[in-house]
């Protein structure tokens, strides 16, 4: 078997060699900065590589250092690390129901985590969809310097739900604001370092 690089040159792959165990597999060599050959990316078997009891996984190390043996801090990336993955996604077009003072809630996805869930949550208001940005959404009219609304993302422990707040009557679109959220739903993975 034989790997590729960027430049179309044959990269070798070492499954035999300490202190793997049979099976495992890493790029030899992934050329380093400084040219020494050491294997900088590890994806297998490696007991107890990616925590106690955890023996398969991926590693790519430092530059410099050599990932079968790189201690946690020589590593750019393993999957025993702490990580966020993306388990859900979508959107949703929440329209306030008025332009009067108040605030009005929308029941968003389920997200099935009890109550230790992890988003990221954007909002652009329809009128100018080009325009996203991250929860909590603040539009303040610069002219008298009141906030016009606020675009806001709530969490319980089976939806993620979407709240429009308008502290003061709107001036600015004098109709009720409405809004598309974008949601990405996120669980940590691996904790075992």
């Amino acid at each position: 078997m034989a790997l590729h690089d960027i430049e179309g040159e044959v990269r070798s792959v070492d499954r035999n060699h300490s202190p793997l165990n049979a099976g495992s597999t890493w790029i030899n060599p992934v050329v380093d900065g400084n040219e020494n050959n050491l294997p900088q990316i590890l994806i297998g078997r490696q007991t107890d590589g990616f925590g106690t009891g955890y023996d398969v996984g991926m590693k790519v190390a430092k530059q410099g250092n050599d990932v079968r043996t790189a201690a946690n801090d020589e590593l750019i990336f393993s999957t025993a690390f702490n990580n966020f993955k993306i388990v859900a996604t979508g959107t949703q077009r929440c329209t306030a129901l008025a332009a009067t003072p108040g605030y009005q809630i929308f029941t968003g996805p389920a997200h099935g985590q009890g109550d230790k869930c992890s988003y990221l949550a954007f909002a652009s208001i329809t009128s100018d969809t080009t325009v996203s940005q991250s929860v909590p959404f603040t539009s303040i009219n610069y002219a008298s310097g009141i906030i016009e609304y606020i675009a806001d993302v709530l969490v319980n422990s089976t939806t993620l739900d979407f709240e429009i707040m308008i502290p003061t009557a709107s001036s600015l679109y004098g109709s009720a604001p409405s809004f598309v959220f974008r949601y990405y739903i996120l669980v940590e993975t691996a904790a075992t370092v």
